[in-house]
């Protein structure tokens, strides 16, 4: 470009950078979280070797959230300049070396610099004035506005043509910064005429990298009639997007693109490192959200407005003319394939086109208000996402995009490590993930839990983990072709795995009435995980409230799965149990093993879990000695003489909850001779426990350790 000098002078007042190392990631720095506003911008721009941070020992420290001044700028104007005149980033001690001559200097401020070879080198390529003939300020702060305005005419823009000087100049930058999207990605509440942040600078040079540099000229437009023009004029002088972005120009490859689950975003490379980063979601979601909610928060639609919102899968929502039929190459598709204007789900996108497969999805208010309303369904058409599901809406060159996703909950399978013999291999996990439920009658019913496998070896076989998994194919289509009919997360691909936080806890309380749905774990209600699988019709019965289960939680909260407690140091198992007065009370006592075989003689046993209903069977007589009566169980007697109670009550194991006064709460467990170790539906209390299992009860102490 022609103008590149002149224009890049003009960065210098504003352009940030602060010290002189060189750091490989922003995630080497200490004070900078992955969660963190600017996070991406900065590990790509210091990836690049574009920007960089401070020193601080051993470790490195980035300071996103002071100011930069007009000596930091000088480095980073140096920089960009050599690297778009070359094509290529040069190692900054390369352009350092070259200026180093302080006789070279007349700015009388800037001897003792640090900055001094990049200042030299901005005044002597002619990029850079001083304040004065003889200062150039080097620590005077630049603004948000002055930073804009000097990135804008980094692409180009002329700056008397665009009325960025003089009165109103200000919001003339504003406007157009806006437009082309230099302030994409700030923080809420930023303020233009402060003085910008490392950060937020960052933030915005991330953002005029993506973008293209102008051209102003003037359009010939003919009239063509026949095999001659009749006539021809020449328009007023436009600007228009050249061929190039800033960053094609410094060698920098940067293409639209989208992720695993087809959120927005960058993928930047340049040389061997390689990166994607998301674009910065309007809003986002962690629990079922309508269409009007969207509409209103997010796309600015208000409520008497009946504008539709069609994500369709065309450029802009367009659905008749060349703009339907001529998409281009936007995101790495061909024409008809793709475009930034859809909604997926776990990386499927409803909106196949090319194929003719899937369906387009509309957002508009409805006079009946049926926009707002949240069913026991959340995934009907005017609903977005579920409890526990992450949804993200994205505004886009192409329209709007909303994506979701899901978490599941699995269990580590098998560990697959690598030695001599398998390590070209790669080390693998395999997972078991709990993916579907019929919810079509009143018992919650599991479909078949699906295999997974994952190259993530950091749990330990037998671990409840949340999954993610993607649909997506490429860019223009989901995996094998599936279409809205036929979703099959049995071809997805595991892509995230982390750990799921777990509570062994008394099941207190449930509801499925309402969505959301609701478990109560010692008092305290949670809700659902839309996915919650595994035991969840255990957790709605309600004849199993009172029992102590374990319960794990998805990344927000919320429960999405349930096993009998697994944990040794909450089991006993039972050696003996009987009845006795004290203090002219009915109470129980018990003769109890842990599972590390330790005896637990005459613990006190509470009237509640699987004895709730316990009763003194010392009869009025005042004999304890006789044989339980089989044609009555539910009785619930319990016996002076251990000897005399039901024999199916020992060798069996319970877990228990222990009272501050020392007051065992026992509940039996379960059959563990099922095939199935998360089954539970045997619910067995003490003297119909024979007639309940038909005599095939055998849990023994030996086969419950």
């Amino acid at each position: 470009m022609k103008n590149l000098k002149k224009v890049l002078a003009l960065v210098l007042a504003v352009v940030m950078i602060m010290s002189v190392v060189t750091v490989a990631s922003a995630k080497t720095y200490t004070d900078v979280k992955a969660t963190d506003n600017y996070a991406d911008a900065i590990d790509a721009l210091s990836s690049l070797k574009i920007l960089d941070g401070f020193k601080d020992g051993d470790n490195y420290s980035f300071k996103a959230e002071d100011p930069f001044t007009r000596a930091q700028a000088a480095k980073i104007v140096a920089i960009i300049h050599n690297a778009a005149t070359n094509g290529k980033i040069q190692d900054q001690d390369a352009i350092s070396a070259l200026y180093t001559n302080a006789q070279n200097n007349k700015f009388v401020d800037c001897n003792n610099s640090w900055a001094l070879p990049f200042i030299n080198y901005c005044r002597i390529t002619g990029l850079a004035d001083g304040m004065t003939a003889t200062t150039y300020e080097p620590n005077r702060y630049v603004t948000g506005v002055q930073f804009l305005k000097l990135m804008l005419t980094t692409l180009n823009f002329d700056t008397a043509k665009e009325g960025y000087t003089g009165t109103g100049w200000d919001v003339n930058v504003l406007n157009r910064a806006n437009e082309v999207g230099l302030t994409a990605g700030l923080a809420d509440g930023w303020k233009a005429i402060a003085p910008i942040t490392r950060g937020e600078a960052a933030q915005v040079l991330y953002n005029a990298l993506t973008k293209y540099l102008v051209e102003y000229g003037q359009l010939v437009k003919n009239n063509y009639v026949g095999d001659h023009y009749k006539t021809s004029f020449i328009s007023n002088e436009q600007v228009a997007k050249s061929g190039f972005t800033l960053a094609a120009k410094m060698g920098i490859s940067i293409e639209r693109a989208t992720d695993d689950f087809r959120r927005p975003g960058y993928a930047w490379s340049y040389g061997s490192w390689a990166a994607f980063y998301m674009d910065k979601p309007v809003n986002s979601y962690t629990t079922a959200v309508t269409m009007c909610d969207i509409l209103k928060n997010d796309m600015k639609v208000p409520e008497n407005k009946t504008t539709a919102v069609n994500l369709n899968g065309w450029v802009n929502g367009v659905t008749t003319g060349t703009g339907a039929t001529q998409i281009g190459k936007l995101i790495g598709g061909t024409a008809g394939s793709t475009a930034l204007n859809y909604y997926a789900v776990d990386g499927f996108k409803y909106t196949e086109y090319n194929t003719g497969r899937g369906t387009s999805v509309t957002l508009q208010h409805q006079p009946n208000k049926s926009c707002q309303v949240l069913t026991s369904n959340p995934f009907t058409k005017h609903i977005f996402g579920g409890q526990g599901d992450l949804t993200q809406v994205f505004a886009t060159e192409d329209g709007w995009v909303i994506t979701t996703i899901h978490s599941f909950l699995a269990e580590v399978t098998a560990v697959n490590k690598s030695n001599k013999y398998t390590h070209a291999v790669g080390e693998t996990a395999n997972l078991k993930v709990w993916v579907a439920m019929n919810n079509d009658t009143p018992v919650y019913t599991e479909l078949d839990a699906i295999a997974k496998t994952t190259t993530d070896v950091s749990f330990a076989k037998g671990s409840k983990v949340l999954v993610t998994m993607s649909l997506k194919d490429t860019e223009a289509t989901n995996k094998n072709g599936q279409s809205v009919a036929t979703i099959d997360y049995g071809q997805a691909a595991a892509i995230d795995v982390a750990a799921s936080e777990s509570k062994i806890g008394k099941l207190t309380g449930a509801s499925d009435i309402n969505y959301t749905e609701t478990v109560s774990i010692d008092g305290t209600k949670y809700n659902t995980n839309c996915r919650f699988v595994l035991g969840k019709d255990s957790a709605m019965n309600i004849v199993n409230n009172g029992a102590t289960y374990t319960f794990y939680f998805d990344s927000y909260g919320n429960v999405i799965g349930r096993t009998a407690n697994t944990t040794a140091a909450s089991y006993v198992v039972m050696d003996r149990i009987y009845g006795v007065h004290e203090n002219g009370k009915f109470a129980l006592k018990a003769d109890l093993y842990d599972l590390d075989g330790k005896a637990i003689e005459g613990a006190d046993v509470a009237i509640a879990g699987s004895f709730a209903e316990a009763k003194d069977a010392y009869d009025k007589a005042g004999s304890y000695s006789g044989t339980p009566n089989w044609n009555y169980p539910t009785d619930n007697l319990i016996y002076m003489v251990s000897a005399h109670n039901d024999g199916n009550l020992v060798n069996s194991l319970y877990s228990y909850t222990l009272s501050d006064k020392g007051v065992y709460t026992l509940t039996w467990v379960g059959d563990a001779t099922s095939a199935d170790i998360y089954a539970d539906t045997l619910k067995v209390t003490y003297g119909v426990a024979y007639g309940r299992l038909n005599a095939s009860f055998a849990h023994t102490a030996k086969m419950a350790y």
